[in-house]
């Protein structure tokens, strides 16, 4: 598998392409993910998309809904089998996506967090 700070990046280029069969290479056919916005966009999954065809239609529309879509890397935080990376989208909000990685380094699972509003994290506070 790769380092997660090279996975991320290649993710976050995935991204910024928007080219969708770039993004959907980083996932696993029986993919199962999670978004608060998904359940906005896709009301019948209840906010968890399975399967890559699901991902598909769920992001296919985002070029026209969302052309101006830029993601910039904030952190990267390792888990056992994944990472969660944070990012700042075009609008400045914080998101934080946990994504469990399996060995042949495609995602398997995917959660999503979004932040409520624009904050800044202050790196002279603790946590």
């Amino acid at each position: 598998m790769k380092p997660m700070t090279e996975f991320a990046e290649e993710w976050i280029a995935a991204w910024n392409s928007h080219d969708l069969d770039r993004i959907l290479s980083h996932y696993t056919a029986d993919v199962v993910f999670t978004s608060p916005r998904a359940a906005a966009r896709l009301p019948h999954t209840r906010g968890t998309v399975r399967g890559i065809e699901q991902l598909r239609e769920y992001w296919a529309p985002l070029a026209e809904v969302r052309p101006q879509l830029k993601f910039e890397l904030e952190g990267i935080l390792e888990t056992v089998d994944g990472c969660t990376i944070l990012y700042r989208d075009e609008t400045g909000l914080l998101v934080a996506e946990t994504m469990l990685i399996e060995a042949g380094g495609k995602v398997v699972q995917g959660i999503v967090s979004h932040a409520a509003h624009p904050f800044t994290i202050r790196k002279d506070e603790p946590c």
